[in-house]
């Protein structure tokens, strides 16, 4: 039985080189010496191959490398990868294409874990509502995504995915049930993460200031979204001491399928007709939804599969440092 690291490590990267990086380069003629060569152009604008389960693209002005790495160590996005064995892959990468990975631009990266849980992980899924400034959508029944420009965060069933894209897998790693966590983060999602680093590169990966950002930034996006438990309108007379009381439970009530904030902001950009006071007013409408969406707990009590994917996903933003080493 293949044991799993409840750990938040490397999967999906995209790097680019252009001729900043490496000015002198034929990028199309340089790497068509290194790859195995799929597909060539009409007019030999572009290039590209595979360098083991990596995909390379070439065109004049850059050099594209997208894979797992993951994939790359283990074969597999089941087992965690260590910081040292990510520093390990940028060097043979780099090796086998002859080029300075580590100076390339980091355009996208993919942090995620693999969950065992006690029941099918659809089932999980009804406890998890809107995250505000993201849609929410659910795949084929067995896939979880919030989405936006930059950002993309998602839960799946893992069993289920690797047997549609594996015919020959079966048995499931001796698991019946695995959840896979994953956040996707693609240009300024990238460059947001680190101060320091307004335009991360390859090397930035094997940074543990930049891995630890990683995992504080999926803990924060888990934690923005509205649980779905139990009603806030699931309440007794005496339970509601006032009109604002009742206000706010219908506010959280509302939130767990619409996204009242991000519908606020939609109509005060659209309104037909603006009046000085419309920024105040807005501001303290926002406000007020922000207040009342805070006392969600007070109104909520946390359902059993809720309060078992809250625990697992908490161990894994606990013990990030696990895969520094």
């Amino acid at each position: 039985m293949m044991e799993i690291a409840n750990i938040l490590s490397y999967d999906t990267i995209k790097l680019v080189l252009t001729k900043r990086q490496i000015p002198a380069t034929d990028f199309i003629a340089h790497t068509s010496k290194y790859i195995e060569v799929d597909h060539i152009h009409s007019n030999h604008a572009r290039v590209q191959g595979m360098v083991r389960n990596f995909r390379v693209i070439a065109t004049p002005k850059c050099i594209k490398v997208e894979g797992s790495v993951a994939k790359f160590v283990h074969g597999d996005n089941f087992r965690s990868v260590t910081l040292s064995e990510m520093e390990q892959t940028l060097q043979t990468l780099s090796s086998m294409l002859h080029l300075p990975l580590d100076q390339a631009i980091l355009s996208r990266v993919d942090i995620g874990c693999n969950l065992k849980v006690d029941h099918f992980p659809e089932l999980y899924f009804d406890y998890l509502g809107t995250l505000p400034k993201f849609s929410r959508r659910i795949y084929g029944n067995s896939s979880l995504y919030y989405e936006n420009r930059t950002c993309t965060m998602l839960f799946y069933n893992k069993i289920k995915e690797e047997a549609m894209r594996n015919p020959l897998f079966s048995g499931g790693w001796g698991f019946e049930n695995v959840i896979r966590y994953e956040v996707r983060l693609v240009r300024a999602g990238v460059r947001s993460l680190l101060n320091t680093e307004p335009k991360p590169t390859g090397a930035s990966l094997c940074n543990p200031a930049f891995y630890q950002a990683l995992c504080a930034n999926a803990a924060d996006l888990y934690a923005s979204i509205v649980k779905i438990n139990s009603s806030p309108l699931s309440f007794l007379f005496e339970d509601v001491g006032n009109a604002t009381d009742l206000l706010d439970r219908c506010v959280c009530y509302v939130n767990r399928s619409i996204d009242l904030e991000g519908e606020l902001k939609r109509r005060f950009r659209n309104r037909e007709q603006a009046s000085p006071n419309d920024v105040a007013k807005h501001y303290q409408l926002r406000r007020r939804i922000k207040k009342a969406l805070a006392r969600a707990g007070e109104f909520c009590h946390t359902q059993k599969l809720e309060q078992e994917l809250d625990q697992k996903i908490r161990q894994a933003f606990e013990a990030p440092t696990l895969s520094v080493t």
